[in-house]
């Protein structure tokens, strides 16, 4: 793959839930903490405190605060 390993440079947005069984995977703690070189266009990353794999039914209100705050940055 020609594009394996090159920076996101669009802005983007992260966001997920601390119990969520993805951020258990083995690589996750070192993938977040690489954002910063590998999504250098990274504008947020928020990791909510009590919510699982379902960020946006469990947390819908403060899920749309940051995109809304997101989009409003663009």
């Amino acid at each position: 793959m020609p594009w394996r390993g090159c920076p996101i440079r669009q802005p983007s947005l992260f966001i997920a839930g601390e119990r969520d069984g993805v951020m258990r995977f083995p690589a996750s703690k070192a993938q977040v903490e690489a954002y910063p070189k590998t999504l250098p266009g990274l504008r947020g990353c928020h990791i909510l405190p009590g919510a699982g794999h379902w960020i946006q039914r469990e947390r819908a209100d403060e899920v749309s605060r940051l995109l809304i705050d997101f989009l409003r940055g663009l």
